[in-house]
């Protein structure tokens, strides 16, 4: 049987030790792959999910961002990151699926966000108030 790595979770992979190495940050390494496994994603859910700290992801996000390897879009008062469409960027995107691929089921199931499409039918209130009846 194999020798896990030190400090490293059951499933993890030879490719996220290295990416974890690259981004010198084992928090940058779980958002890559989350971000590889779902396509975009913030900070707040990604702390739902792996209980990492919001604020150390997001301060990776941002240095992500700044490398040129991320992209940000605001989406009300969230900030929504997914990777850049730039060559540079897009080959790194390649390199972290691949990583994200050879992770064990658990581990792929555990970053895998569950996004639940709006019910069929279910009314989009925009903050509004509904009217209320006199009695």
């Amino acid at each position: 049987m194999p020798a896990k790595a030190k400090g490293r979770p059951a499933g993890t992979s030879a490719g996220s030790t290295l990416l974890s190495g690259l981004t010198g940050s084992q928090t940058a390494e779980t958002a890559l792959l989350f971000l590889a496994l779902n396509g975009s994603g913030y900070a707040a859910e990604i702390e739902r999910i792996t209980g990492l700290n919001k604020t150390a992801i997001f301060s990776q996000f941002r240095r992500l961002e700044n490398a040129g390897l991320l992209a940000r879009q605001d989406v009300g008062r969230t900030a929504v990151f997914s990777f850049a469409r730039q060559p540079l960027a897009t080959a790194f995107k390649n390199w972290v699926e691949r990583i994200a691929n050879e992770l064990n089921d658990d581990e792929r199931q555990r970053l895998s966000a569950r996004r639940k499409p709006r019910a069929t039918g279910k009314k989009i209130s925009f903050g509004e108030k509904p009217p209320q009846e006199k009695v």
